[in-house]
């Protein structure tokens, strides 16, 4: 679609007075991600094997064709603000402490470790295995803040659009967001 903008005969500018927009017409549920902002309707856990519906709106300033809201079923994707990197380290050194249990939220785990000297060192060693390997996360489930890029990924991406009852797909309900 191309629009045509022109600037009203009583504004003094410079320049040109009309400009040319080309744009793909598109409902708004099919913007790409970074177009529109979603929220989870229930609660998220990370890697999660049933998907969270998440109520969606177009960006402001985007043109897409109505609903500008609707919902999205797809996988939770959020983080504490846990570093794989941190976590990595500290098990590594301070993992006969349980440091690296603490940092991470698993408080219990990481008191009996402290209290075992680590499992006499043989539970350090496996825990800087599988935390250098993202196999132990956060507790909250959330995903760490600067992920291991050499991880296996064992999550799934996917999105399915959810019908929306309220709106008719040929329907038109916010002028300013129709096609010409």
């Amino acid at each position: 679609v191309v629009a045509s903008c022109a600037i009203a005969s009583n504004v003094t500018c410079s320049g040109e007075r009309t400009v040319n927009i080309t744009h793909r017409c598109a409902y708004c549920y099919q913007l790409p991600a970074h177009q529109h902002t979603c929220k989870a309707k229930d609660p998220c856990v990370t890697g999660a094997a049933t998907p969270v519906v998440h109520e969606c709106t177009a960006v402001r300033d985007v043109l897409c064709l109505p609903p500008r809201s609707f919902q999205k079923l797809s996988t939770c994707d959020f983080t504490s603000g846990k570093s794989w990197r941190v976590a990595t380290i500290l098990s590594v050194v301070l993992g006969g402490f349980g440091a690296d249990r603490f940092y991470l939220g698993h408080v219990g785990w990481g008191a009996l470790k402290l209290f075992s000297f680590g499992g006499l060192g043989l539970w350090a060693l496996t825990d800087a295995v599988l935390v250098s390997l993202s196999y132990i996360k956060p507790a909250d489930g959330s995903a760490y803040y600067e992920s291991n890029p050499k991880a296996p990924s064992s999550r799934v991406a996917y999105s399915v659009m959810l019908p929306d009852p309220g709106h008719s797909a040929s329907s038109c309900h916010e002028p300013d967001t129709c096609p010409p």
